[in-house]
């Protein structure tokens, strides 16, 4: 759901300030995007991660991701007085992670039940266990992934660095299946 614009204070890369109206977008996957202004791109953090934000008519939408920020708050809309309340839920300075496994998966097939790796992060744990674009995940942990919710899906590879998933996917070949260890690691 997208809610009206609100002022907000964004500090650049370079320490300086600027004042700018955010729109909140809660069915959002990623946490930030931000664009330009007076038609200058944003200075980008060094640590960043290149996502897929979204799916267009021309394609898939790029850009670059950072932190996920609306998880962190308990929120109040005021629609009457055009305010937003926020209130941490945690402590601000506590890390979390936007994936740990560095993969894009889409959902597809009868009542969208089949899982498709859609994209795969170079030099990210998935790469590493030698999955790859177009795989189709079969299981995790020996459970059929046509069990699993994408959200279900998702929190797992935001777990905890060093944990491992065993990954059912179909074999490459289209003949077959085959099983992979996935360990998870801090992207940024």
């Amino acid at each position: 759901m997208i809610f009206p614009k609100f002022c907000g204070e964004i500090e650049l890369k370079s320490g300086k300030k600027i004042s700018a109206k955010l729109i909140i977008d809660t069915g959002s996957g990623h946490p930030v995007s931000l664009e330009k202004m007076d038609g200058i791109p944003f200075e980008l953090p060094d640590e960043r991660i290149l996502g897929n934000l979204g799916v267009g008519l021309t394609g898939p939408i790029g850009g670059f991701i950072g932190l996920e920020i609306i998880k962190s708050f308990n929120v109040v809309f005021d629609y009457n007085r055009t305010a937003m309340y926020v209130k941490p839920i945690t402590p601000l300075k506590e890390s979390f992670e936007h994936d740990m496994a560095g993969i894009e998966i889409g959902s597809v097939g009868e009542n969208y039940k089949r899982l498709i790796i859609t994209r795969v992060e170079p030099s990210s744990a998935a790469e590493q266990a030698g999955l790859i674009k177009v795989d189709e995940i079969l299981a995790i942990n020996f459970k059929p992934a046509s069990e699993m919710s994408l959200s279900e899906i998702d929190i797992m590879l935001r777990s905890r660095t060093g944990r491992s998933f065993v990954i059912n996917v179909a074999a490459k070949d289209g003949k077959g299946k085959e099983r992979v260890i996935l360990t998870l690691k801090k992207i940024i």
